[in-house]
């Protein structure tokens, strides 16, 4: 069985390749651009994938907390 991990532009790809390429970014030097970023097909810097992969961990985390969304301030200002 495969864990698979679908980015925000809706493709997928394996956990494994996944993993790679998150830590194929940490190690790169910084202001490296890759092809394409977690969320679109354009080419994204370095700063801007882990950015957006670091707030993917946030909102998964948030997700399992119970009362998520409900109350007051959930728009930023």
């Amino acid at each position: 069985m495969q864990r698979i991990v679908t980015l925000g532009h809706g493709k997928t790809v394996t956990l494994v390749a996944y993993v790679r390429g998150i830590r194929l970014c940490k190690a790169s030097p910084p202001k490296t651009t890759f092809k394409q970023g977690l969320c679109g097909w354009w080419p994204e810097p370095r700063e801007t994938i882990l950015r957006e992969f670091m707030e993917g961990v946030h909102d998964r985390i948030n997700q399992h907390v119970a009362g998520y969304g409900q109350g007051r301030k959930w728009v930023y200002e």
